[in-house]
């Protein structure tokens, strides 16, 4: 089951993503405009960057350090998939796919 760290300012109608154990959690499938709350429960920092580590896209997103505990929101608006990858954690990434809703 997955653990709710939810407080009062969550995004309603966001999807969450739980950094945990050097993974991102969750369901990584938005719509678009639907925002992905991104909380780093690591006992590390982490970032939610985009694109690759061979081959980031800061331009597009990046959240700088996330310390253990804190939040990263991340909305995106055009439909397709996205890589996002940890620049401290070369084997730490995902994909985003949002949907052509």
């Amino acid at each position: 089951a997955a653990r709710a760290v939810r407080g009062e300012d969550f995004p309603e109608g966001a999807e969450q993503s739980l950094i945990t154990d050097f993974a991102y959690g969750g369901e990584l499938t938005v719509a678009p405009g639907q925002p992905i709350l991104f909380n780093n429960v690591d006992a590390v920092p982490h970032t939610v960057s985009a694109g690759s580590y061979e081959d980031p896209s800061f331009d597009l997103f990046d959240s700088g350090l996330l310390d253990p505990g804190s939040n990263f929101t991340l909305t995106l608006d055009e439909p397709g998939t996205y890589g996002l990858f940890c620049t401290l954690h070369a084997d730490m990434n995902a994909t985003v796919t949002v949907t052509g809703e």
